[in-house]
């Protein structure tokens, strides 16, 4: 197969539905996720570090670096210890007007906000961090694997359906081939001059092809920011009135600037049913929902065990006649009455929202039965092994 360099996992062993590991200082961090239901990589305590070697990516990889669905937790958790427990200032704003380091644009954010029980700060790194965790879980389910669920967070669901469907269309059966084979033949048609085959890849393009591969070879770069980076513990407290930066200096004796370090968004006072991040709990200021510091409630990990079991495929979770299913969990998640069964529940919406209210499924649609498409494919992939095979020839003849 000419696009056949896919992934290959050595390894995989029993299932284990463990998700929470240790962290600096006795504190313990909820993983959202554990493995879903995919035959090649299985769930296994975070300490044995299963369940492969990941060939034929960058050679950082090829080194022997390992990782599953349990280190993509850990990684998680990282960004969250090595960001938002040093609460950087950072606002990382790019042209798109991505907010923060998950990147989400406002208008997620503010989707997002509408559907949580509680205000969202988007600006804050500490608020963030759970419902990317919680997101990548909902979309690493429906796929079975993270590889394209982390695609789908950075081009979007339906670039990622179409590299599906392209993937299909070369023979590739299982979604991470199906979408490793068919984003690599959008990457390619790209490349050439011209835009004979926009109709093929549409707005995916080089970084799009690129995104799971960097997240997984920065787990290298953000382990070497937790060893050499102070750690602070965060707390929080969901305030149950407005509250103003003066009165929480005052009644903490911290600087104005220490506070805000921990809440980038705050400028002048706290909303009521916000939440407060501080170094430290204060009774006074709410009640404790700093999940992270607690092991998880049985009700809410039986919740989150039966949904990680749910049989994955991108077509299916995309069909509204699946929306009982998520709306279901959703209740689930709801009534486990924890501030994480809130978060996925929040998020739950906002996928569904997506899927359900959204152009994608008939786009989608369109696009598996286009002939045009079809052909434009197979035309591509006689073009693409015409120049590969003329390469070897250049190079000779060079020398």
């Amino acid at each position: 197969m000419p696009y056949g360099r896919i992934l290959r996992w050595q390894g995989a062993s029993k299932a284990n539905t463990s998700r929470v590991i240790s962290v600096n200082g006795g504190n313990r961090w909820r993983c959202f996720w554990s493995a879903p239901p995919d035959p090649c990589c299985r769930t296994q305590p975070v300490a044995t570090r299963c369940c492969g070697t990941l060939h034929g990516m960058e050679a950082s990889w090829r080194s022997g670096a390992r990782f599953t669905s349990a280190s993509a937790c850990r990684r998680e958790s990282a960004w969250r210890r090595s960001f938002s427990n040093r609460a950087w200032t950072a606002q990382g704003v790019l042209e798109a007007n991505a907010v923060g380091f998950c990147q989400w644009l406002r208008t997620n954010w503010k989707l997002l906000n509408h559907l949580s029980p509680t205000p969202i700060e988007a600006w804050n790194q500490t608020s963030q961090a759970p419902y990317c965790a919680a997101y990548l879980s909902v979309l690493a389910t429906k796929y079975g694997s993270f590889i394209p669920a982390l695609s789908e967070h950075n081009a979007g669901g339906t670039n990622v359906g179409r590299a599906l469907i392209n993937g299909e269309h070369l023979g590739a059966h299982d979604v991470r081939a199906r979408y490793l084979l068919g984003s690599k033949l959008a990457r390619d048609l790209r490349a050439l001059p011209g835009r004979e085959y926009e109709d093929v890849y549409h707005s995916y393009g080089p970084r799009s092809y690129l995104y799971a591969e960097m997240v997984f070879g920065n787990t290298l770069n953000v382990s070497r920011l937790i060893a050499s980076t102070p750690q602070e513990s965060v707390h929080a407290m969901r305030t149950p009135r407005a509250m103003s930066l003066a009165h929480i200096v005052k009644r903490t004796g911290l600087a104005a600037a220490e506070v805000q370090r921990f809440n980038p968004a705050l400028v002048a006072r706290v909303q009521a049913d916000g939440t407060l991040y501080l170094p430290y709990y204060v009774s006074g200021f709410g009640p404790d929902v700093a999940f992270w510091h607690r092991p998880p409630s049985p009700s809410y990990l039986a919740v989150l065990d039966d949904f990680m079991r749910l049989e994955p495929g991108a077509e299916q979770w995309d069909d509204p006649a699946f929306a009982p299913v998520l709306a279901d969990f959703r209740r689930r998640f709801r009534n486990t009455n924890t501030e994480e069964g809130a978060v996925m529940d929040t998020v739950l919406a906002y996928v569904m929202d997506q899927a359900y209210t959204s152009s994608r499924r008939t786009l989608l649609s369109a696009f598996r039965r286009d002939e045009q498409v079809q052909r434009l494919i197979e035309h591509g992939v006689r073009e693409l092994d015409v120049l590969r095979a003329r390469r070897p020839a250049v190079a000779a003849a060079m020398f």
